[in-house]
């Protein structure tokens, strides 16, 4: 499947948001011999969003999606981040169940996904904005809140896990007892999950990690299934 969306939202005479995404996806399901089932897909994309046409009209932009210009815009309403464009986002999932001889069963499950946005948001003090506004912030603010870095342009590392799951099924006359063993997140990835996006002067680490996947994790467990 090929996605492609071009859309622009009118605000006023010469001033619109223009939003483009374009994306592929391919997926296969399939069933090979000896019953082993395949089911998997991947998939790419990236986003294009403009405001810059509102920006030079004097229209104060809002949330379009992933991306928020209003503070930033009362620093630079014609320069900051107008246009923003994201990299190409690469995903694969495979899923696989494979049959083996006395009722046994493996199967995996191996994912690969684009990591957490990296954002920097900075809180601007007075004395910094007035230098570029020629006056002190609205309403009294002591700080603006602004983007250090193009929100959507970089990205953590990928996020690689491979879970994995054996079963034995035993047949109890009509009934049947199924004994599993699982294993989550098999190679005891540590991808990152979340960042957060405090920025400061004093900040000796950014951006600082908050969220890690969970250690490898070994679950036993059975399910009956009578009639």
């Amino acid at each position: 499947m090929i996605e492609v969306r071009n859309l622009a939202v009118t605000f006023g005479e010469g001033a619109s948001v223009i939003r483009a995404v374009n994306g592929i996806d391919f997926n296969v399901a399939a069933r090979l011999a000896s019953r082993v089932t395949v089911n998997g897909g991947f998939s790419t994309g990236k986003s294009v969003w403009d405001g810059c046409a509102n920006l030079a009209a004097g229209v104060q932009p809002k949330l379009y999606g992933n991306i928020d210009l209003t503070a930033a815009a009362t620093i630079a309403p014609s320069q900051v981040f107008c246009h923003q464009e994201t990299p190409w986002q690469n995903q694969a999932k495979v899923f696989v169940v494979y049959p083996l001889p006395y009722e046994f069963q493996v199967s995996a499950n191996f994912q690969s996904t684009v990591g957490p946005v990296i954002r920097s948001l900075y809180p601007e003090p007075t004395a910094d904005a007035q230098r570029t506004l020629g006056r002190a912030l609205a309403g009294g603010a002591r700080t603006a809140t602004v983007d250090i870095v193009a929100p959507g342009s970089q990205y953590d590392r990928r996020q690689n896990q491979l879970d994995m799951r054996f079963t034995r099924t035993f047949k109890l006359g009509a009934s049947r007892l199924q004994a599993q063993f699982d294993v989550y997140n098999l190679f005891n990835s540590s991808a990152v999950l979340a960042t957060s996006s405090a920025y400061t002067n004093s900040t000796s680490i950014w951006p600082r990690v908050s969220s890690i996947l969970a250690a490898r994790l070994f679950k036993f467990g059975m399910q009956l299934d009578w009639k």
